[in-house]
């Protein structure tokens, strides 16, 4: 039976028969009898010897009523009764009355609304198999399958391992529903561990759930392209991803949100955001909202994002990898725009906490702020680089230190660039290094100190229209500010506290 989270009803009945399994039992003359309650997965009683009530005797007919608390626990439960009768108890076991309490869904901010007409359980109506032994694509299929046909619905699944490749085509209002921790690992090492495709619309995840990459191919264990044109929000609530070649890799989604996403051991690109659509429009991805990244991986980047409008990551914690963050748009009409990087922390990424640019498209509106970007690794690495065709790029609160680069690189020609309440110290080479032709930048506020270059550095390019003030550069190596642009020197290198 089910039950909705915190309800009393409907309340739990039983009849009890006799060996045959047709003939009612006859309790007349039964004393009491009891209930009880306990996880399917586990030992200890909920309810412990609850009084039932009779309603028909002759007919083996006892009802049990929840009372408060009883049902406050969402997950899957087992029931035994005891009917205690002059001649002995008599007990129908926990394996006859399976319960299921439903989790009472309250709306999240930001997450899309979503009405599930229909309730199904992957294990007990469609026989996956949470062992993590059989292969349950059918059986997740069949689910899917069958609400796509009523408008929609909720698939609960029971925690425990799954092996399936999960495809949701052009299917409208699905809720995945894990009760604990659900693990989906791929059957067919060549597929996707789930793909979202298609015109489908309002695919939410709820609860916790682990996504494990095949260890060869190219397959991603998310994979996304849906129709912008008439597909609306994806949604995951709590996502850990282990393996694979791609993490999450997104070719066009109209609005994607993730609250928590966790990514340990890719291959490749962690996160890889495209925007290129088969048979739509460029530029499909928009709308990503990522509250919190965090992982570990020896890939390329862990996140690397080619096209798109409106990127936000709440909190970023980004390590292990290549490079953190990758902003490289391609092809030449690739855009990538609004991108907002907040409470960054960056760590032994090998070639650079933040690369951007570089690639034929543009780099437009980027906004970095908080934590640090620390010990890229590898050699001649920083921790920031910004590359061609960037523009409107704001780094603001961030603290660069100890890279073997220099802190912050400019190495071509770039506009509108604003630094602003940053530490660049302690780097092999410059705080920050300006190495291009770059025009309309501000260097405000900042401390670079103790660096084996300069603190601050104009190389000898024609950059112009800049002004460098209110800093605090000291104790640097070779010299704390080298202004020696060779542009139009409409420039104001003024008011900075130096050695």
């Amino acid at each position: 039976m089910e039950v909705k989270q915190g309800s009393h009803q409907p309340v739990f009945g039983i009849q009890v028969l006799q060996a045959d399994g047709v003939t009612p039992r006859d309790l007349t003359g039964m004393t009491s009898a009891v209930f009880r309650m306990r996880p399917a997965n586990g030992t200890a009683l909920t309810i412990t010897d609850q009084a039932m009530q009779v309603v028909n005797a002759k007919l083996g007919q006892l009802i049990y009523q929840w009372q408060d608390g009883n049902t406050a626990t969402p997950g899957r439960y087992l029931g035994e009764v005891q009917c205690n009768l002059p001649g002995g108890p008599l007990v129908v076991p926990y394996e006859y009355n399976r319960i299921l309490i439903a989790q009472n869904i309250v709306p999240i901010v930001g997450a899309p609304v979503l009405i599930a007409s229909t309730f199904v359980r992957i294990v007990e109506d469609f026989g996956a198999d949470p062992t993590g032994v059989g292969d349950s694509t059918n059986a997740f299929q069949s689910a899917i399958t069958y609400l796509s046909g009523v408008g929609g619905g909720t698939i609960f699944c029971a925690s425990g391992t799954y092996m399936a490749n999960i495809s949701i085509n052009n299917s409208p209002s699905i809720l995945f529903l894990s009760s604990g921790e659900v693990a989906i690992g791929p059957a067919n090492v060549a597929a996707h561990t789930l793909s979202i495709t298609g015109s489908t619309s309002q695919c939410c995840f709820v609860g916790f759930w682990q996504f494990l990459g095949a260890s060869t191919g190219t397959a991603a264990s998310i994979y996304i392209n849906v129709n912008f044109s008439v597909s609306e929000a994806t949604y995951f609530q709590d996502v850990k991803i282990n393996g694979g070649y791609n993490a999450v890799l997104v070719d066009g989604e109209p609005a994607l949100y993730f609250g928590r996403l966790t990514i340990f051991a890719t291959r490749s690109d962690a996160v890889l955001i495209t925007g290129v659509q088969p048979g739509f429009p460029a530029g499909g991805a928009n709308n990503i909202w990522i509250d919190s990244l965090a992982g570990f991986s020896t890939g390329q980047s862990m996140l690397t994002v080619h096209q798109c409008t409106g990127l936000y990551v709440g909190q970023m914690d980004l390590e292990g990898a290549g490079v953190g963050v990758t902003l490289f748009p391609t092809p030449a009409s690739a855009v990538i725009n609004g991108t907002f990087l907040r409470n960054s922390f960056m760590n032994s990424n090998a070639n650079g906490g933040f690369v951007l640019g570089g690639g034929p498209g543009s780099v437009i509106s980027t906004y970095i702020t908080g934590g640090g970007a620390t010990n890229c690794t590898a050699t001649g690495a920083s921790g920031l680089s910004i590359n061609s065709n960037v523009q409107w790029t704001y780094v603001t609160d961030m603290l660069f230190f100890g890279n073997p680069g220099s802190g912050i690189t400019v190495n071509a020609v770039t506009e509108d660039l604003h630094i602003t309440n940053c530490s660049c110290s302690n780097n092999t080479q410059n705080g920050i290094t300006i190495a291009a032709a770059a025009t309309d930048f501000h260097i405000t506020g900042v401390t670079a100190k103790s660096n084996t270059g300069y603190g601050i550095i104009v190389v000898a390019v024609p950059a112009t229209y800049y002004t460098i003030q209110g800093c605090i550069v000291r104790s640097n190596t070779a010299g704390d500010i080298n202004d020696g642009a060779t542009g139009t020197p409409k420039r104001s290198v003024t008011g900075n506290v130096t050695t």
